[in-house]
């Protein structure tokens, strides 16, 4: 998810986003990390930017990656004041500004991360393909799995199943028992819905784009979505579970000069919306739907 970097400051040019592509209800907007650079391509700080309306909000100068929702107004991600200083796994509160730091991490794999519902236990990959489980009591993680390939590994609400994709599988694991299921084959990336009851997933099309599907849960029925035009990454669902987020970068002659797009699909229909577009050359780590 990580793109390459230029020596420009990084500027956000928003458009206009409706009901219709951000949804009602609780589906609102979408929050944003972005890297400022100076005038040399060196790391000045970072800046968190949130969307509700027509407008974006900064919220405040720090540098979150990797993020996921927690609740409506808190995140998790990966905090940093910027490349070779520490990193650490933390939450940041919206509302009150706040950023709790919940542990040093050293290995982590570039890539979401996602934790029980009581923060009690942070799920991570780390750069040898492992499954970390972090517990915040103890103070202790280990590693429960080394699948090949891995990515994306994410922890359920109530800490007993993780899920991750292995050499492009879509697996299911049981924490308590180990016992491994597999969902879906050929999966690039892929995301849980916040209610657990289903995962939007993406398949390579044969034009370097995602295809889009959705599997039940319950059922285990798998249909497909929609067909995006470009690569999609950093998948999100809004917080109704009506809307799927995801990236995609526009064409240019260098990568880093590519633009950062934010679409939303509405799940329903498989309609898709441009809902953000970044300035020339931004690096945007971190996007996710609300």
């Amino acid at each position: 998810m990580i793109r390459n970097k230029i020596g420009i400051l990084v500027i956000a040019c928003l458009l206009t986003i409706g009901t219709a592509a951000c949804g009602a209800g609780t589906s609102d907007g979408f929050l944003y990390t972005k890297r400022v650079s100076d005038s040399n391509g060196q790391f000045e700080h970072g800046e968190l930017y949130q969307k509700r309306s027509s407008a974006a909000k900064k919220v405040d100068d720090v540098y979150l990656r990797f993020m996921t929702k927690v609740d409506d107004d808190t995140v998790l991600g990966v905090y940093g004041e910027g490349p070779g200083t520490d990193s650490y796994v933390a939450t940041y509160n919206l509302k009150e500004k706040s950023l709790t730091k919940i542990t040093q991490v050293t290995n982590i794999e570039e890539q979401r991360i996602s934790a029980t519902s009581d923060l009690s236990t942070v799920c991570y990959g780390d750069k040898d393909n492992g499954i970390v489980l972090y517990d915040l009591s103890s103070g202790e993680s280990k590693v429960i799995e080394k699948p090949t390939g891995l990515k994306e590994p994410m922890i359920t609400e109530d800490g007993k199943t993780l899920y991750y994709v292995s050499d492009w599988k879509l697996i299911k694991q049981d924490i308590a028992s180990g016992d491994k299921t597999t969902l879906a084959k050929d999966v690039h990336l892929y995301t849980l819905s916040n209610d657990e009851s289903f995962i939007v997933f993406t398949r390579m099309g044969r034009k370097d784009n995602s295809i889009m599907y959705r599997y039940d849960i319950e059922s285990g029925e798998e249909t497909q979505i929609m067909a995006a035009k470009k690569l999609a990454e950093n998948l999100s669902i809004s917080s109704d579970n009506t809307k799927l987020g995801y990236v995609t970068h526009t064409d240019a002659y260098f990568s880093s000069w590519a633009k950062t797009v934010l679409n939303v699909c509405d799940l329903k229909t498989g309609k898709s919306k441009v809902a953000f577009r970044s300035g020339f050359a931004a690096y945007i780590p971190s996007i996710i739907l609300f």
